[in-house]
């Protein structure tokens, strides 16, 4: 089934259907497509010169031809969000389950029945006057109201067949999972201790040290130094005249930590350790600055429950000014 947000519905479902007739029942798939529609939605405008009857030029054709091109698309639901329906906790539930899990078990029985996501209820703002776009907008909203009704009660049922406490999932609740259910993302880091301790995503490690715009050699190379102070209670470098000697201990430190974890790091090596010996763990105020504001963002998102977090490293070289991601 074809996926219009129904911004302006009438004038491009009218249209659609024209194209689709022409188009052996497909929808405008590429930049050539979409383009030739617009030319096909424009031959709709009544010119006020043409038709003096009229005010002004008919608006909302031009309005329906710049949305074209975010509009029409297929039916889907994200990998986001077919992910965290599919997740083990959302089909295996019990007494213990968290209310989000037994939410996301009853949205994920909707979505097999109904093939598609509960509707948002909100109305993009668009052309119109107050009467119409009143009367769309309760539409969308009265649709959103009987999806929202309907996985609650899958809710009730699920909770009284697992033995679930009443009040462990709120309507509140429930309807902000299904307004936001198109945008909702599961992730997944991993504790300190997996990270030191090896038990980490290797593989995706070895991907960012084979990324020459990675800078994941650098996150190797100061895992190394971590090492570095706890086995000699200092920080490599830490005076001039230790650099070189200082160069040489973390270097060995840095290939058996590599060797540990199964990891091959490209040429360049010996260049970043001897860079991070040579600044001696010295602290810039605006590197500070900027990593300070970006662990704020990332207590908001968790505190908010808006936004979607690092996952899972994040490092910045500010000589470069390049910012890297990447999970272990």
């Amino acid at each position: 089934m074809d996926f219009i947000v129904l911004v302006l519905m009438s004038i491009l479902f009218r249209y659609l259907k024209h194209w689709k007739v022409d188009h052996n029942g497909n929808i405008p798939a590429n930049y050539k497509e979409k383009r030739e529609f617009k030319e096909l939605l424009k031959t709709g405008i009544l010119k006020k010169e043409k038709n003096p009857e009229i005010d002004e030029d008919e608006e909302n054709f031009d309005e329906a031809a710049k949305a074209v091109n975010t509009v029409i698309h297929k039916t889907s639901i994200p990998d986001n969000t077919m992910k965290l329906l599919s997740d083990e906790c959302a089909s295996s539930l019990s007494s213990k389950s968290k209310g989000f899990w037994v939410i996301a078990n009853a949205v994920k029985q909707f979505v097999e029945l109904e093939k598609r996501l509960p509707v948002e209820g909100l109305l993009p703002d668009m052309f119109s006057d107050s009467a119409r776009y009143v009367e769309l907008h309760n539409i969308y909203r009265e649709r959103a109201n009987q999806d929202v009704e309907a996985i609650l009660k899958t809710v009730q049922q699920i909770i009284e067949s697992n033995n679930i406490s009443r009040d462990l999932v709120t309507e509140a609740e429930v309807r902000r999972f299904c307004k936001e259910s198109r945008y909702i993302r599961l992730e997944r880091g991993c504790s300190l201790i997996a990270e030191y301790g090896g038990e980490g995503n290797d593989s995706s490690l070895q991907a960012g040290l084979e990324d020459p715009d990675s800078d994941a050699l650098y996150y190797l190379v100061l895992r190394a130094v971590d090492r570095y102070t706890s086995e000699f209670g200092s920080i490599p470098g830490e005076t001039d005249t230790e650099v070189e000697s200082d160069t040489v201990k973390l270097k060995s430190i840095f290939t058996k930590l590599c060797s540990e974890a199964g990891l091959h790091p490209p040429p360049g090596q010996d260049d970043h350790i001897h860079e991070v010996c040579r600044y001696g763990g010295a602290e810039l105020h605006s590197v500070a600055a900027f990593l300070g504001g970006c662990a704020a963002h990332e207590c908001i998102k968790l505190l908010t429950g808006q936004f979607v977090p690092i996952d899972n490293i994040v490092l910045y070289n500010a000589t470069t000014s390049n910012v890297s991601s990447f999970k272990v």
